[in-house]
């Protein structure tokens, strides 16, 4: 076990694979950073949402991992 696993991802959008590797990480680590990268201008088609956007879909997904670690 890990003490510190670090996850790093434009996320745009989030997909299977970015939360395959976040479990993962989950799986080997006590605790999992997620750096989400920068995405320079936002409402292009390489870069559709903001960070916010990708922070909240992020944390939806993840809503019951960060409740269990509180």
């Amino acid at each position: 076990m890990y003490n510190l696993a670090i996850v790093t991802g434009r996320f745009q959008p989030l997909h299977d694979g970015h939360v395959y590797l976040i479990k993962k990480a989950l799986a080997i680590a006590r605790t999992v950073g997620v750096y989400i990268g920068p995405c320079g201008d936002t409402g292009t088609v390489e870069n559709p949402f903001t960070f916010e956007e990708r922070y909240r879909m992020l944390y939806k997904v993840f809503e019951k991992e960060n409740r269990k670690n509180r």
